[in-house]
């Protein structure tokens, strides 16, 4: 309870943050006389763009119960990226530089691998020497009931990390105007926010023949799941050109790079059971690296005055 109130705590205080710089840097903006404001490249411009990309981060994972060997593991996730990025840019400041204030969110879905982080055998569906077993197995002479323990297939265990599909990101920062072989560009450096959710699940088979001699077959199955909310922050990076206008709407590509550390707990623990009588026990764990590294490229459309 006391790591939630903290995450929660740590949450906050990034919002606050975030929201008292954009209040603030408006107020330093240049004024109507100085030429940078009324330029019509340094006036507010509101953008929307589509940036793809990959986020990635480094894992542990474990599993022990009472009837399967522990396994450990770890392992790279990679979360490929596409979504929609708003952004507000202010006026110059009156700074060495020219800087220019600029807020952004996105909503970006992703497309993550499912990671078996942490496995021992080959856990999944029961079968008998491979093959699937189907309800009308049972009773006929492939009942498992009647063929040796060693025979029967999909037990282990495993702990594995699936992505849940929406990522959530904010960030402010300043943008830096130059030109370079004839086009305008800017370079933007910013502190950035990303929020993400992990669904963890945990499996644990066995089949077990407590007596040789009996045909009877106790399968186990031991199940656990646990959402893991996610929030970290970081410095971002971007480089941006700007293609083309018609008229009051601008055309312009981009190249980013984030770096993120979690805030709050890295790990997770969950539990899970069975019951036929006879209680079995498993128990998984996941364990974050603490930064999370996000790279991408897309393209805006920026309404110019």
């Amino acid at each position: 309870m006391e790591a939630r109130v903290k995450k929660r705590s740590s949450r906050l205080l990034v919002f606050a943050g975030l929201v008292s710089a954009l209040v603030a840097l408006p107020a330093m903006a240049a004024d109507e006389e100085d030429p940078f404001a009324t330029d019509p490249l340094f006036g507010w411009t509101p953008a929307l763009g589509l940036v793809s990309g990959i986020v990635g981060q480094g894992s542990d994972a474990a599993v022990s119960s009472s009837v399967r060997p522990p396994a450990a593991g770890d392992d790279f996730l990679v979360m490929p990226l596409v979504g929609l990025n708003a952004e507000i840019m202010a006026p110059a400041l009156s700074l060495p530089g020219r800087p220019r204030p600029f807020f952004q969110a996105g909503l970006l879905p992703n497309f993550g691998f499912d990671r078996d982080v942490a496995k021992e055998a080959d856990p999944g569906a029961f079968g008998i020497s491979g093959n699937p077993l189907e309800p009308g197995d049972l009773g006929t002479p492939t009942d498992p009931r009647n063929v040796p323990e060693e025979t029967i297939t999909g037990v282990g265990s495993q702990t594995r990390v699936k992505p849940v599909r929406l990522m959530w990101t904010a960030g402010v920062g300043l943008a830096f105007d130059f030109q370079a072989a004839d086009l305008p560009m800017r370079f933007k450096t910013s502190i950035e926010w990303i929020r993400y959710t992990l669904e963890l699940e945990g499996l644990v088979h066995r089949a077990v023949k407590p007596d040789p001699n009996d045909p009877a077959t106790r399968f186990i199955e031991i199940t656990g799941s646990e959402d893991f909310d996610n929030d970290a922050i970081g410095p971002g990076f971007e480089l941006e050109v700007d293609a083309g206008r018609t008229g009051h709407m601008g055309f312009s590509v981009f190249l980013g790079f984030n770096a993120y550390r979690l805030l709050g707990n890295r790990q997770s623990k969950f539990s899970g059971s069975f019951d036929d009588g006879v209680v079995e026990t498993a128990d998984f764990s996941v364990e974050l690296d603490p930064w999370v590294f996000r790279g991408g490229l897309g393209f805006r459309f920026r309404w110019l005055p």
